[in-house]
């Protein structure tokens, strides 16, 4: 193809997602994003490395410290996928028993909860990367939509909350 009718088109593509307004740019950067993480933990830093995190300094921080919870896109059709991410550091090293917890993740329309998953999880040392995917339903009205995000350690609950909206 001519390189000119190239860089033409890609000018045109790129107005038209900046006409279309920053809402739909915003979409495809999410939905890209999305489609680079798989289900599941990673490591985002070693042990050693969040030893050095102002809150792992004080050696009685034996709780996770939650950094982020994120979805993404912030706005899907129904049936489309979310991602919800959540990051968070565990600083001191303690026995494997004591490490276990829970992660719940309810996504609510309104008062109503529409799903719900309860995770039995083993917190582990360092700062971790949790990737999950959520499908809403095929039927979701449209609206906003709540994604409420809870870690249960040693009795303890911490929590955080986002919103998508579903057009």
């Amino acid at each position: 193809m001519n390189p000119g009718f190239m860089r033409r088109a890609v000018f045109i593509l790129l107005a038209a997602l900046f006409c279309a307004g920053c809402a739909t740019v915003r979409d495809v950067q999410q939905t890209i994003a999305k489609s680079f993480r798989s289900p599941g933990e990673t490591m985002e830093n070693s042990p050693l490395e969040t030893a050095q995190y102002p809150y792992c300094l004080n050696q009685k921080q034996d709780m996770p410290v939650i950094l982020e919870t994120e979805v993404i896109p912030g706005r899907v059709s129904p049936g489309e996928e979310i991602n919800h991410r959540l990051r968070y550091v565990q600083c001191l090293a303690v026995s494997p028993a004591e490490q276990q917890g829970s992660i719940v993740r309810s996504v609510s329309f309104g008062k109503k909860i529409v799903f719900e998953d309860k995770t039995a999880y083993e917190f582990k040392q360092g700062g971790w990367v949790l990737d999950a995917f959520i499908m809403t339903p095929a039927e979701a009205k449209p609206g906003v939509y709540t994604v409420n995000t809870t870690v249960i350690y040693k009795g303890i609950s911490v929590n955080r909350s986002n919103s998508f909206q579903i057009r």
